[in-house]
């Protein structure tokens, strides 16, 4: 498993809290998500993006959570990692939704950095080594 230094651990959380608490981040989120492909927008085409801002929403606070070592979250995301799995959710998609979010992290946190992209992609890398422990996916996600 990837780690995380303090420092951007805590510049991670710090921009976490300036996002969530921008008016729109979600939708733009999507936005940026589903106009990467065809593919993409059909998967979410007819959804509750009410639902699915909200499962944003915990995703990022599993993020955290995942780096502060809370209880109980690693077998979480490894359960999450399997139901992504059998979804067939590949590493196109992860990197899709990695670029969106990054995106729109850029325009929301007004203290978005070179510092702080590297901190969000440590985080992801991380939690996507805990969702797929054995999988290729996180050798793929480390080289970018």
């Amino acid at each position: 498993m990837s780690k995380i230094s303090k420092t951007n651990l805590k510049r991670f959380q710090q921009s976490l809290r300036r996002i969530s608490l921008k008016q729109g981040f979600y939708d733009t989120f999507y936005d940026h998500f589903m106009d990467q492909s065809e593919e993409i927008a059909r998967i979410f085409h007819a959804r509750d993006m009410d639902q699915l801002k909200g499962k944003l929403k915990e995703t990022l606070q599993m993020i955290e959570d995942a780096l502060v070592g809370k209880p109980g979250v690693v077998l979480y995301l490894e359960m999450l990692g399997r139901i992504h799995t059998r979804l067939k959710v590949d590493q196109r998609h992860f990197e899709m939704w990695k670029e969106a979010l990054l995106a729109t992290i850029e325009r929301y946190d007004d203290e978005y950095d070179a510092e702080v992209k590297i901190a969000w992609q440590e985080a992801i890398e991380m939690v996507v080594s805990l969702m797929y422990p054995e999988s290729a996916i996180v050798d793929m996600a480390a080289s970018q």
